[in-house]
């Protein structure tokens, strides 16, 4: 983003430390404690809603994320960002709604999973802010697309072709590609 504002002022591209985010040490023990209770050695997070509903997951598609993990990679934990509290649907086993209510816990969170999985949210520049794994998933904005792509070597950006994310039924399986791809888990 700071190489398309540069280069329309006529300026020398500029680059830009990556993101720091604080996390005060006593959330980051919260939630070092809460993900040491699963006995999983690897963290998932999920991210489902976000500001719009056409970027958000359906829950369809979040079944069969949660599915396609769960049956690839049993010893995987999947945390699940809902602050809204609107899921609906019963959660397997391995699989909980983060019990958090604050934003520096899921940045404790994001900073100790293995991978993350959120569509065109504040999740991936969270996500960026670490380089964790991720895979997001964009609705076909061009200028969107290239501002606020994840941009780093680690992050993997899928991009759909349809007004809407929960119209894209091949969402699971595009992920499951990248994740395997990358051999993130």
């Amino acid at each position: 983003m700071v190489a398309v504002l540069a280069d329309f002022f006529g300026l020398r591209a500029i680059t830009l430390p990556p993101y720091d985010l604080h996390v005060p040490v006593e959330v980051d023990n919260e939630v070092k404690n809460y993900l040491a209770t699963s006995g999983s050695a690897r963290n998932v997070i999920i991210n489902i809603f976000t500001g719009s509903p056409e970027r958000c997951f359906s829950e369809a598609q979040l079944c069969r994320i949660i599915a396609m993990i769960r049956q690839r990679y049993a010893d995987v934990r999947i945390i699940l960002l809902d602050h809204r509290r609107q899921l609906t649907l019963p959660l397997p086993p391995g699989v909980a709604a983060h019990p958090f209510s604050t934003l520096q816990h899921v940045m404790a969170l994001i900073r100790r999973a293995d991978l993350i999985i959120s569509p065109d949210t504040a999740i991936v520049h969270i996500a960026a802010a670490w380089q964790k794994p991720l895979v997001s998933v964009y609705k076909n904005v061009v200028d969107n697309n290239d501002l606020w792509a994840p941009g780093y070597p680690q992050a993997s950006q899928i991009i759909v072709q349809r007004r809407s994310i929960r119209e894209v039924e091949a969402v699971p399986e595009l992920i499951m590609e990248q994740i395997q791809l990358r051999g993130w888990l």
